[in-house]
Parts: structure tokens; C-alpha cells; sequence
């Protein structure tokens, strides 16, 4: 027993300071964390000119990252928040959790209650596809990479959408 806790003391150590130095603090070369480094690779892998979903980055990040889809989803919008992105206009909302309750399949909404049980799923999505909708209705002639150069607030803000009652 009193040779295990040497040992002991000294892998904690070793392993504490290996999650410290390669895990937790961003390289000094880029700055960036192991994590986004490999959410970077994947996405460059992945890259076909179209905007990809954040469940597939994730998804397929996996393959490279074994310490879950959580921690991968929280580093891709720490990325998009330090405007690493070009494309962060899409993202409405920067907590995974919210992003999560609206673009996922139901049951979901902000509340928690029993109502939430018959909520459509991807509420979001359709939520979204009916701004874009009601623009095109009013620029018909928009082509599509010019539909996706404008913001986001200006896309709203031009489409003039208000939900039906």
C-alpha cells in the first residue's frame, strides 16, 4: 500500500498536467484548443461549398474527438462567437442547449411543461424557412448565392414576416 500512493500522486500529476497544457490551454501557435483545431479539420474535410449542419461538424468531429458531443458542440460556438466563422450570422442563438431545443426533433420548447409534448419538432427550421420564404416572395428575382451573402437581421428585417394567427 504505501507504494501505491506514490504512484498514485505521481500519474495524477503527470495526467493533470497533460489536460492542463494539451487540453485546456489553446496552443501557443494558433490559439486554438485541440478540440477546435479538430472541428476546423473536419470541417475542412467536409467541405463541399454549402453550409454544413452543426450536428454532421459534430457528428463526424467525433471520429477525431473522445470526449464527446457536448464538449464538441460548446467549442464550435465558442468558435462562432470569436467570430472564427464568416458564416455566423446563421447562428440565432450561441447556447447549444437553446440551438438545440429548436433545430432538433420534438418533443422540445423553452418552457418545460406538459404542452411541450405536442410541439412540432425543428421549429426553428420551419421557423427560418419562412422568413427566407416570405423575402423570396417579395424579391423573387434574389439568386440564391446572393440570398445567402445577406444577413441575417437584414433578411428578416426586409422580408417583413409576421406569423400568421
Amino acid at each position: 500500500m504505501r507504494y501505491l500512493k506514490p504512484l498514485m500522486d505521481q500519474n495524477f500529476l503527470e495526467y493533470a498536467s497533460y489536460v492542463i497544457k494539451d487540453r485546456a490551454i489553446p496552443d501557443i501557435l494558433d490559439g486554438l484548443k485541440p478540440v477546435q483545431r479538430r472541428i476546423l479539420h473536419t470541417m475542412r474535410e467536409m467541405d463541399d461549398g454549402k453550409f454544413s449542419k452543426v450536428a454532421n461538424i459534430v457528428g463526424n468531429t467525433m471520429k477525431l474527438h473522445p470526449h464527446g458531443d457536448a464538449s464538441i458542440g460548446s467549442a464550435l460556438i465558442v468558435m462562432a462567437n470569436k467570430e472564427y466563422f464568416i458564416e455566423k450570422q446563421v447562428l440565432y442563438q450561441t447556447q447549444l442547449e437553446w440551438v438545440q431545443r429548436f433545430i432538433e426533433p420534438a418533443p422540445f420548447s423553452k418552457f418545460y411543461l406538459q404542452l411541450d409534448n405536442e410541439t412540432p419538432g425543428r421549429i426553428g427550421s420551419w421557423l427560418g424557412w419562412q422568413i427566407v420564404n416570405s423575402y423570396m416572395t417579395q424579391f423573387p428575382e434574389t439568386p440564391l448565392d446572393e440570398l445567402l451573402k445577406i444577413s441575417s437581421q437584414k433578411l428578416f428585417n426586409l422580408s417583413k414576416y409576421k406569423p400568421n394567427r
